[in-house]
């Protein structure tokens, strides 16, 4: 059985700054770093990213400049509140990176 340890990004822009650092900091590359087309996009593909076969590891880097933290935050619970079993979020984020386990996959979210 594969281990498949995604990582969800933006857009390309966001993929290649996530490699100049793993590469500056010498970060094995043990993960697939996905680029889709913009917020919506990836907030969209959560549900079947975390169902798809294999997947041990989900990490989201989403921006949260223009719409605000709380609101970003609502939408990563409201799309993740779609999977079955749901994977549940604190009710607002915290300033410390949060990891979040379920049968399904793992998620990480940072505020």
């Amino acid at each position: 059985m594969d281990d498949k340890r995604i990582l969800l990004v933006e857009g390309k822009d966001d993929q290649h700054v996530v490699y100049a650092i793993a590469q500056s900091h010498d970060i094995p590359e043990v993960f697939d770093v996905q680029a889709l087309e913009g917020d919506g996009t990836l907030l969209d593909a959560l549900p079947g990213k975390i169902k798809e076969p294999n997947v041990t590891r989900l990490a989201v880097v989403l921006d949260a400049d223009e719409v605000g933290i709380d609101r970003r935050w609502d939408q990563l619970k409201h799309r993740l509140d779609q999977t079955f079993p749901p994977v549940l979020l604190p009710k607002h984020p915290d300033s410390a990176a949060h990891i979040f386990r379920s049968r399904t996959a793992l998620c990480s979210a940072s505020g």
